[in-house]
């Protein structure tokens, strides 16, 4: 194991008797804000990097209790999606810092799949903010031209010594100018220019997707589509100027976006069948495919319908994204709906 230093001063170190490597890692300051490809200090997740095996990382977080999107519930634990993000900014420090990416690559996913390993270890105890353990490992890694191209990247969050979540994904990166270019030509191709336009889609009551704050609402009416499964499919929105899911400007619809559309539809559809109180939705599962960006500049439609329930008020919902009249993505949503699960 290389004795790979912490990118920060050792001292003040915080030590977990479970995992004594941890005692490389800080939390008292997050990284560069430029490292994770935020704008906003706020929006910064990981406090400290260390390597520790070949293509094998640990970093550090810590759960925000007052954050505009990610405390915006009301069941008593910490957004178990946030662990998602706190992936993604672990993996642009991770290529950043430890292998030779520029800090104006550009960072698609292809491919995410979340999963929630111990609910109970993203409990609010409404006392302090939560400091977890992120163990990130590359494989699968592929070059084009000399330059490293794609990756799978597999990690796992411990909160405070317990397992929390597993997210593992597929990305590719790219330098800026390569980006560019290829989303010139695909934006050529579908007949359009960038400039977005904002959504002008009436939103859901926020109490119909399991949020507070009205801004985070991020679908609006549904349909039924009269297929045999009860199919329902609601209009995406997305705000420019929301400061999470466009901390910086972007010329699509980020993933973290997507899986708050996927979320929400799942919630709204399965709270219509009866299986439970939108605001008590956890969120226990997300597996997200795409094939295609989701462009700003015209209709996204998210397509959702239950495909299985079990006891405790847990639910599957089957989702897709439609633009251009074909199915850019897909994913499937897990839920636990809490007051069916303790009898109330």
């Amino acid at each position: 194991m290389p004795h790979a230093q912490s990118a920060t001063k050792p001292d003040r170190r915080r030590q977990l008797s479970s995992t004594p490597e941890t005692a490389w890692l800080r939390f008292d300051r997050n990284v560069s804000r430029d490292l994770v490809h935020r704008t906003a200090l706020a929006e910064v997740l990981v406090a400290d990097t260390v390597q520790v095996a070949d293509d094998e990382f640990l970093l550090a977080t810590q759960l925000p209790r007052a954050h505009i999107l990610w405390s915006d519930r009301s069941y008593p634990y910490h957004d178990p999606l946030i662990t998602v993000e706190v992936c993604r900014q672990a993996c642009i420090a991770t290529l950043q810092r430890y292998y030779d990416v520029g800090p104006d690559w550009q960072f698609v996913s292809k491919r995410i799949d979340f999963h929630v390993l111990n609910l109970e270890a993203y409990a609010d105890d409404e006392a302090s903010p939560p400091e977890g353990i992120l163990r990130t490992r590359i494989s699968n890694k592929s070059e084009r031209r000399g330059l490293l191209y794609g990756m799978t990247v597999e990690n796992e969050l411990t909160i405070d010594g317990r397992p929390g979540g597993s997210v593992c994904g597929d990305v590719i990166v790219l330098p800026r100018a390569t980006y560019e270019n290829w989303r010139m030509h695909q934006l050529k191709l579908k007949g359009f220019d960038r400039r977005g336009e904002p959504s002008t889609v009436r939103p859901l009551d926020s109490a119909r997707v399991g949020r507070l704050l009205h801004r985070n609402v991020v679908i609006g009416d549904s349909r039924k589509t009269g297929s045999p499964s009860g199919e329902c499919r609601y209009a995406a929105i997305a705000d420019p100027t929301h400061p999470c899911f466009f901390d910086h400007p972007l010329d699509h619809l980020p993933g973290a976006l997507i899986m708050e559309i996927y979320r929400q539809a799942a919630v709204a559809t399965a709270a219509s069948e009866g299986i439970g109180v939108p605001e008590d939705a956890v969120i226990t599962d997300c597996e997200v495919r795409l094939s295609d960006f989701a462009e700003l500049q015209t209709t996204l439609e998210c397509s959702a319908v239950a495909v299985g329930w079990a006891q405790e008020g847990r639910v599957q919902i089957a989702s897709a994204l439609h633009q251009f009249d074909r199915q850019i993505g897909s994913g499937q949503v897990g839920l636990r709906f809490l007051r069916v699960a303790e009898g109330g």
